[in-house]
């Protein structure tokens, strides 16, 4: 089981979370809290998951959640690098991760 991370890194008004490991349930705390806290510090928020290696539907519904608000907000919100399993479970339930 590899362990939910979040690095946060900021440049301008560009905050990224680089998000690495398995989020599911349990993580689902974290994950949220970490893209509150990036929402309220910049314009645009770019989650890369390149190193995820497991994500679960709770975890999907955290991140389409904070990309609503961001644009509900004017706010940029990019995902970058969906894991294969994100994206079969986005397919499933109709979702477009793109935007």
């Amino acid at each position: 089981m590899d362990l939910a991370t979040v690095d946060l890194a900021i440049e301008g008004s560009s905050v990224t979370l680089r998000l690495r490991g398995e989020f599911d349930l349990p993580s689902a705390p974290i994950l949220r809290v970490a893209l509150v806290d990036a929402l309220r510090r910049g314009t645009e928020v770019v989650l890369d998951c390149t190193d995820v290696t497991f994500i679960d539907v709770v975890a999907l519904n955290v991140i389409l959640s904070a990309r609503q608000r961001a644009a509900a907000h004017g706010q940029v919100f990019v995902i970058s690098n969906p894991p294969a399993g994100m994206r079969r479970i986005a397919s499933a339930l109709a979702l477009n991760l793109d935007g």
